[in-house]
């Protein structure tokens, strides 16, 4: 985008964001993403703009360019907290996409991401130690699942006791069940 379009653009900026906002509106993703681009363009330092636009990419499960997106926004705004909230999210989904794929690595490294943003999210945790664990990487596993139980108390049954005496058909279907079981290999 050349200098003179930048010094008009706030009308076509304007223009370009009243276009992204209708066709999204209307479902026509492609149109909305062809206008965020557009804007990002004409206002490459407007966090405001990069957030929508990285929010429409994520929405389209485009994760590589909505990741770029985010990371931008949070170059130009270091505090902004939904910026923060949607990247750990899109990592999150995206790690569970991976994970459905068989890509048990790739997926962890994906929720590990989510997690350095939002380290007490206990689901993105517990799904973690999962991938560790059918990516075999029993350190991990163990470190995510001691960390999932720190972070949700309230999934530990009742009376139960993990290391003494409890059975696997207690705890079977439980991270203390999946915990268990990788400390006693």
């Amino acid at each position: 985008v050349t200098e003179q379009l930048r010094r008009v653009a706030p009308g076509v900026l304007q223009a370009q964001l009243l276009r992204a906002d209708a066709t999204l509106a209307a479902g026509d993703h492609a149109t909305a993403l062809d206008a965020y681009g557009r804007a990002v363009q004409l206002a490459p330092d407007r966090a405001d703009v990069q957030f929508n636009a990285a929010g429409v990419l994520a929405s389209q499960r485009q994760f590589d360019k909505a990741e770029a997106g985010y990371r931008r926004v949070l170059e130009l705004e270091p505090s902004h907290a939904d910026a923060r909230q949607d990247l750990a999210a899109l990592y999150a989904n995206w790690g569970e996409q991976l994970s459905a794929s068989g890509q048990p690595a790739e997926a962890l490294a994906r929720f590990e991401q989510a997690i350095e943003l939002r380290p007490d999210w206990s689901q993105v945790v517990y799904a973690a130690a999962n991938s560790a664990q059918q990516a075999k990487d029993v350190a991990a596993a163990i470190r995510l699942y001691e960390r999932y139980l720190e972070l949700a108390d309230d999934v530990r049954p009742s009376g139960t006791v993990l290391w003494s005496g409890s059975s696997p058909e207690a705890l079977a279907g439980t991270s203390h069940y999946q915990l268990a079981m990788l400390l006693w290999q």
